[in-house]
């Protein structure tokens, strides 16, 4: 049986610009409550056998100019993205009105997060990171989007390529059929090499050493935040749609009333358990008696220390389990989206009165009026006498022209499979680290092509 769900992450909590507020390291903070309650939920889910969908409003920004989140809830957020990979089919985001999307690299995880220790961000950098260019709640302005762009991009050129010359173009499924048929062309030319033991290095190995860089043949080294731009008409409205993978889901039997009392049964008894973790003041009481014991004549410099606090790190996909939705194409993998648009100034249809009304002579070369003078059709300006001004017939208040818009209507901006520059296959993750190696890889033209707002 599969099943599907969607969850709404309150991101407030996450700001950097929020100053109510302090990270997702400490335990009375509402953040690192937050992502409790997602690991929690997450591991139900895995329990259960579901896939689930993260919503959020504003996304994880993370590069030289724009960083949207506090650094410990971002940590949190990838940490999280890697241990649930079996869960999680896709993030998606809106808020910056930049149709792009982003990379989350399970390498930037700290090592004191993966072992359950984070230490909160310091005033300094969060300073450092407001002034960054980013305005209230995690917004950019136009002038700074480009630079956030071209930081994106300078990180995706980073991405690890394939060796050699003739696989450089290529994506990453075509680059594992290829390896895997040379592998199979070799077996069968000498199968009894497979068995002697030769001392030489593996003929593949630098090959083998790029899969190993990127999470192995489905990119799991990383995590895809779709974003997308807005649907307020402050700028061209937009709706996106999602297909994905049906496979199955004909069968699928449809949960009763029961089943949903037991789900919120088990997950009361999650949180009651979960609630005797140790508390942050025991653990920082611990850390202190025993700074205390080994630095008796450095006590000083040990209450200079950031205070690390504890926090329950969500068990990883089992060993024995396959890639998750995300990574490998199966039951609600996202398959493809198409990205619609509302042209206001063509809906609007508000200088249709103005052209009727423009002043052209009859071939259409030249005015008819300048600088408010009616001239004729030789040119010459006409004596009409006095002219009483634009108000002069209704007394100060000019008439509106009476709106003529046309029918709203969203139309087809792109589609990820059809576009010429897109050209996915799926929505998998290694299908985004292909379209961001080749972005980055790109002109500064091709770059700012994709992040259409």
């Amino acid at each position: 049986m599969w099943g599907q769900t969607s969850g709404a992450d309150k991101l407030r909590y996450f700001f950097t610009s929020n100053s109510a507020v302090d990270g997702c390291a400490k335990r009375k903070e509402p953040g690192y409550e937050q992502f409790e309650w997602l690991r929690v939920q997450l591991q139900i889910m895995r329990d259960r056998g579901m896939s689930a969908i993260l919503i959020g409003h504003v996304p994880p920004a993370r590069v030289d100019s724009k960083e949207s989140w506090d650094e410990t809830c971002w940590q949190k957020y990838t940490l999280w993205e890697r241990q649930y990979r079996d869960v999680i089919v896709g993030s998606l985001f809106g808020h910056m009105n930049i149709d792009h999307f982003m990379l989350q690299d399970f390498h930037h995880i700290k090592k004191g997060a993966k072992k359950g220790q984070m230490a909160p961000q310091s005033s300094k950098t969060k300073a450092q990171i407001q002034g960054g260019g980013l305005l209230t709640d995690g917004e950019i302005t136009v002038a700074s989007a480009s630079d956030y762009l071209v930081d994106l991009r300078y990180w995706w050129s980073k991405l690890p390529s394939p060796p050699s010359k003739k696989s450089k173009g290529r994506s990453i499924a075509e680059y594992v059929d290829e390896e895997s048929d040379e592998e199979d062309v070799s077996f069968w030319q000498n199968p009894l090499s497979v068995f002697s033991k030769s001392k030489k290095k593996p003929k593949h190995g630098k090959k083998k050493s790029f899969l190993d860089k990127i999470g192995g043949r489905y990119a799991e080294r990383y995590s895809v935040s779709l974003v997308a731009p807005s649907v307020v008409p402050n700028y061209f409205p937009t709706i996106r749609v999602f297909s994905y993978n049906t496979t199955g889901l004909d069968r699928l039997t449809v949960s009763t009333v029961s089943d949903q009392e037991t789900f919120t049964n088990s997950l009361i008894q999650k949180l009651a358990m979960d609630h005797d973790f140790a508390d942050d003041d025991t653990y920082t009481r611990d850390t202190e008696s025993i700074l205390r014991k080994k630095h008796k004549n450095s006590e000083k410099e040990s209450l200079k220390k950031r205070k690390k606090y504890k926090f329950k790190v969500p068990k990883g996909p089992s060993k024995s389990s396959p890639p998750g939705p995300a990574y490998s194409p199966q039951t609600l993998t996202f398959t493809s989206y198409t990205q619609y648009f509302a042209n206001l100034t063509h809906i609007n249809n508000d200088f249709v009165a103005e052209a009727e009304s423009s002043s052209s002579s009859i071939n259409g070369a030249s005015p008819q009026t300048i600088f408010g003078l009616h001239i004729d059709a030789e040119g010459r300006i006409e004596d009409r006498g006095w002219k009483e001004g634009k108000h002069g017939k209704h007394q100060g208040k000019k008439p509106r022209l009476k709106p003529r818009p046309k029918k709203f209507r969203f139309e087809v901006e792109y589609d990820t499979r059809t576009d010429g520059r897109y050209k996915l296959g799926d929505l998998t993750v290694r299908s985004f680290v292909d379209l961001a190696r080749r972005i980055g890889e790109g002109d500064r033209g091709e770059t700012e092509a994709f992040g259409r707002g």
